[in-house]
């Protein structure tokens, strides 16, 4: 009990005899921390950002402009299969004579899993998900939005016949509404297996591909020759006119997360000097108390309390102030 009360006693003197030098302490400590936490979320939202130019970077826009836009749709998509998909980013699939205005698609589950809407599973609300045999063999069935049901269908049952674009369609499902990128799905087969009738009733106007690697562009040449070879009067684009555009924000992005990780060890070198001056003036008066009689582990406590507090302070209100500047900076200088 009176070691601990003398523990206590040698620290309070320690903090309060150099107080001055303590408060220079604390303050720089705590703009460095203020920085830290600004350029670390600063850091952490342009490392997103990267990801997300990077991901645009290997995103194909293809646009078509036949009448049989899902024959030309799947001859291209088994072209854009050998450079390895990594997922279809957005399809806009419309249909005529629909009051649905437009559609999702669901690939074979076995070989295309990877094209399908995310969480399809989970976000059924009542009925169920496709079989493996509508799916493979194209059946005419359809798994609604809940926005979709209630203002088209709502006087429909799981089970019913419903009429989209003048075909018949069996409706297994309604879906949640939350998830934007899903909407009422169709069968990718069902599509192919309609539009042999050449009504051409359905329509890919557009759709976007994502790659696991980005392709030159003669390889994007060599990937329109293919296509276009298995195509008889089609006329499609596929369009990487802005890949530039999103190279130079993405050289932008390094730049900036190169500064970002400067300033961040700048900062680290700064508290590691601080430490350090403390540990110097703190030797000559530790001195002092080994000659009193005051035990070593006890000194490299004292040392180690006294650097947790200041530490603590300087950080508290480093984040105080991370907190009041962040939106301010935001808003003045638009960084984000």
């Amino acid at each position: 009990m009176r070691k601990t009360i003398s523990f206590f006693d040698v620290l309070i003197r320690q903090l309060i005899s150099d107080i001055k030098v303590n408060v220079v302490i604390v303050c720089t400590l705590t703009i460095t921390f203020t920085f830290i936490f600004l350029v670390s979320t600063e850091f952490i939202s342009r490392i997103s950002e990267y990801g997300k130019l990077n991901e645009g970077l290997r995103t194909y826009e293809i646009r078509s402009f036949s009448e049989n836009s899902i024959s030309a749709f799947d001859t291209i998509l088994k072209e854009f299969e050998k450079k390895n998909i990594e997922k279809i980013t957005f399809i806009n699939l419309t249909a005529n004579k629909s009051e649905v205005p437009f559609f999702n698609i669901f690939f074979n589950s076995d070989e295309k899993i990877y094209l399908n809407p995310e969480n399809m599973e989970t976000e059924i609300l009542l009925g169920r998900d496709f079989s493996e045999k509508e799916i493979s063999s194209g059946d005419n069935v359809v798994i609604l939005s809940e926005n979709d049901y209630s203002l088209y269908y709502k006087n429909y049952n799981i089970g019913d016949n419903i009429k989209i674009a003048d075909y018949d369609f069996e409706l297994i499902g309604i879906s949640n509404d939350n998830n934007e990128k899903i909407s009422s799905v169709i069968p990718f087969n069902t599509l192919v297996k309609l539009s042999s009738d050449n009504k051409n009733t359905f329509h890919i106007n557009e759709a976007f591909i994502t790659l696991n690697e980005r392709i030159s562009k003669k390889e994007i040449r060599n990937l329109i020759k293919a296509a276009k070879e298995n195509l008889n009067n089609v006329e499609y684009h596929i369009n990487t006119s802005s890949s530039w555009m999103i190279l130079s924000k993405i050289e932008n992005v390094r730049g900036i997360i190169f500064a970002t990780i400067t300033i961040i060890v700048f900062c680290i070198f700064n508290i590691i000097n601080l430490l350090k001056i403390l540990h110097t003036r703190n030797k000559s008066i530790m001195k002092i108390y080994r000659n009193l009689g005051y035990e070593d582990k006890y000194i490299a406590l004292t040392f180690a309390s006294e650097v947790f507090i200041l530490i603590s302070i300087s950080c508290t209100l480093g984040f105080y102030f991370y907190v009041f500047f962040d939106p301010i900076i935001n808003e003045e200088l638009f960084i984000r």
